[in-house]
């Protein structure tokens, strides 16, 4: 803006009666920027009429702020503070929480900040900063430790109320608690409780982001969540597990191996099953070499504990190399739960694929029929996405179902996070070739895949690109 226009700005906030030496010094020091000419006549005001004409004007936007904040009576500079915690969507419950101060005490003294204009209605209860600036130089005001606390303390708060929606909040507050306490040596007591809160929260927020299709919130939640790993003596084998699991979904092979590794003595079928699914899909160009070989005694000694998704999972590693191991694993596999969709899916194609046509369909259909509603159970629930539409597409068509089977595996391509998850479920269609008349919307559905996996590659090959040549902080590598 011109110094006419901030002029007329000053004007406009304060009237004719502000003296012309503080007026013109107001004009010059904002330099054209407007956010400054206001914040620094509501400083100005604030300071009261016996001051205005000696108030000496900052230099820079930020040290408005830090005048305006630090003028204010210490009761409301606290809630203030708070509030730079909490961000965004403020609930005066939840400062009433943080500090400590009655309902009716927070209730006063955010109506005070309204006057103030330090923050603002934001509807439905809920109250925000007038300008992200203010919260930005009130945030950086509080020391690390004194963060740390208070991003817990609002953490909390948010785990007694008990909303799913929350959970993203909840990751993000309890990892900032736990990073500001490890940059401010807090003790090691208060970095472990942090760190099993922060690693449980991320993981359940990474498993939200996947299901919400974003692969990548979840990825760097799972990456974080595995760095707070390092803080916990005896982590939640469950949530290792489950974290392994996300990982591979999402293709990052050597990513999982870095996590699981560690519990790779454990009798967690889950963590053996992730980490032997990794280790194969790491070395699959060379499947004998050792740690391809490692990666299958994994998936052997969870299937030992009756897992049979491992089983299954191990029958995909010997694809290429014995195909007769292939079928009996994935009949062993299916042996174990009849309407597991996964074994059952893939001991269809072999079944077909032997008799060259569908006759051996007609005595499994109540089979495929209760695996369809697995299927359908876990997408409802947001689980085994997207192999739940996956397999759904599949038995659809089996079913003679064709445009069930499209819509499902439309869904499936929508979610898929990674291209090796279409690959490998179009090489699973083209093992059905030989019974493509037989099977109405087989050929559209492999068409799909086809156009899907080119689209993926393309995706994953940016992604690829991307990460050679940034570091993990985002920065180019020169």
């Amino acid at each position: 803006m011109t110094s006419a226009e901030i002029g007329m700005v000053v004007e406009g906030a304060t009237g004719p009666s502000l003296p012309s030496g503080i007026r013109e010094g107001v004009v010059s020091r904002a330099d054209g920027n407007p956010l400054f000419a206001e914040a620094l006549v509501t400083v100005i005001a604030e300071r009261g009429p016996d001051t205005i004409d000696t108030f000496r004007v900052p230099e820079t936007v930020e040290a408005l702020v830090a005048a305006r904040l630090d003028a204010l009576p210490h009761s409301l500079r606290s809630l203030v503070l708070d509030a730079a915690v909490v961000g965004v969507s403020i609930r005066a419950e939840a400062l009433a929480s943080m500090s400590g101060l009655g309902p009716g005490a927070v209730k006063e003294g955010v109506k005070d900040l309204f006057r103030r204009e330090f923050l603002r209605p934001a509807g439905g209860g809920e109250h925000e900063f007038w300008h992200g600036l203010v919260q930005e130089v009130a945030y950086r005001q509080i020391p690390r430790a004194v963060r740390s606390a208070k991003h817990r303390a609002f953490a909390e708060w948010l785990e007694v109320r008990g909303s799913e929606e929350a959970t993203d909040l909840l990751a993000h507050h309890f990892g900032r608690a736990l990073d500001l306490a490890v940059e401010a040596r807090e003790s090691k007591e208060i970095r472990q409780h942090l760190a099993e809160q922060s690693f449980a929260y991320r993981v359940l927020a990474a498993g939200k982001a996947l299901r919400g299709a974003d692969p990548g919130g979840a990825a760097t939640l799972l990456v974080s969540a595995a760095e707070a790993l390092g803080e916990i003596l005896a982590p939640d084998l469950g949530l290792v597990g489950e974290a392994g699991g996300l990982l591979v979904t999402l293709g990052r092979w050597s990513d999982a191996i870095d996590l699981l590794t560690p519990f790779a003595t454990s009798a967690r079928p889950a963590i053996l099953r992730a980490l032997g699914v990794a280790m194969c899909k790491l070395n699959r160009e060379d499947p004998d070499s050792e740690d391809y070989r490692n990666g299958q005694a994994y998936l052997e000694r969870a299937a030992a504990h009756g897992d049979g998704d491992a089983l299954a999972s191990l029958a995909g590693t010997w694809k290429g190399i014995d195909e007769s191991k292939v079928r009996e694993l994935y009949r062993r596999a299916s042996e174990i739960d009849p309407a597991d969709p996964y074994p059952l899916g893939n001991l269809l194609e072999y079944e077909v694929q032997a008799a060259g046509d569908t006759s051996s369909l007609q005595g499994l259909r109540g089979r495929i029929s209760a695996a369809i509603d697995r299927c359908r159970q876990q997408a409802a629930g947001g689980k085994n996405l997207p192999w739940a539409y996956y397999d759904l597409g599949k038995f659809s068509l089996l079913l003679g179902r064709p445009y069930e089977g499209l819509e499902a595996y439309a869904k499936a391509v929508d979610l898929s996070p990674a291209s090796f998850m279409v690959e490998t479920s179009l090489a699973s269609l083209h093992r059905l070739s030989g019974v493509t008349k037989r099977v109405p919307g087989l050929a559209w559905a492999r068409d799909l895949l086809a156009l899907a996996h080119d689209d993926h590659a393309v995706r994953d090959a940016h992604d690829r690109l991307h990460h050679m040549l940034h570091d993990q902080d985002g920065h180019a590598v020169v």
